[in-house]
């Protein structure tokens, strides 16, 4: 017998679902937050060659595959939410008002503005050129790789159907001395720290998430670690996100030795 259950709940038993459950929905969220900083002289970063290109020589851009606060705090590190396979998180409503919001991605001053750049799949990417010369942007992204020009005072929008495991490069076929990164995924718990070295990923499902800490130098930050976490070998880490609360991870050191280390 069926006994007592609304008929929602009889159709989901008989096609074999489960009732709704904390994994499908929840009332219940948390921020995350934390601080990474680099322990050591930093690796030397060789100078952009920027070939006989009179714009790009005066706009002057800089190497920025590892930049650094007044107290060594490193901007530019990923850190985004490993769901468990079979399993997509659930997103905040915040989040879901502006998905149809477009990301942008500047050619300023002949770099990649901002250097990384974070998407969900299906939310428009705006690639922009402020420059007044040609760009020719590209990028490896399997079946959804994309190289096209994008000219002076030009734009293109795009959209992804496929989350990546790790950010791509984003790269110029006519400056190569040109870098930057872009990461795609399924939901939008993700961030970059900021020139302080921090970040915040709000609104996050109350519970346990696995998290993913990678950098574009040593690729994972491996076995790096705070007072309150330390990182695996492969730049991971497994966190509790209580409710109405912010979960602060904390100084996270990274040795300046792990800089200089082949990415993964």
């Amino acid at each position: 017998m069926l006994g007592n259950f609304t008929p929602h709940a009889v159709l989901m038993i008989l096609v074999g679902l489960a009732p709704c459950s904390a994994s499908m929905a929840t009332d219940q969220w948390g921020d995350l937050t934390g601080t990474i900083v680099l322990r050591g002289a930093p690796p030397e970063l060789p100078k952009l060659d920027l070939g006989t290109d009179a714009y790009c020589c005066k706009a002057e851009p800089k190497n920025e595959s590892l930049v650094l606060g007044a107290e060594q705090q490193v901007a530019n590190v990923v850190v985004y939410v490993r769901p468990k396979r079979g399993k997509p998180l659930v997103v905040h409503e915040d989040y879901q008002a502006v998905r149809d919001e477009p990301v942008k991605l500047d050619n300023e001053g002949c770099a990649f503005t901002p250097h990384v750049v974070l998407v969900q799949t299906e939310q428009p990417l705006l690639l922009k050129n402020t420059d007044a010369v040609n760009h020719s942007i590209k990028s490896e992204l399997g079946d959804e790789s994309f190289n096209f020009m994008l000219t002076a005072k030009g734009t293109q929008e795009l959209s992804f159907e496929t989350p990546q495991r790790v950010p791509r490069p984003v790269a110029c076929s006519i400056h190569p001395f040109m870098q930057g990164w872009l990461l795609v995924r399924d939901d939008p718990y993700m961030a970059a720290t900021d020139a302080e070295g921090k970040f915040l990923i709000a609104n996050l499902p109350a519970g346990e998430h696995e998290l993913q800490f990678w950098h574009e130098l040593p690729g994972y930050l491996k076995n790096c670690q705070s007072d309150q976490v330390q990182l695996d070998r492969r730049g991971r880490v497994k966190v509790t996100i209580e409710p109405d609360t912010v979960t602060d991870l904390g100084t996270i050191v990274v040795d300046a030795e792990l800089m200089a280390s082949e990415g993964s």
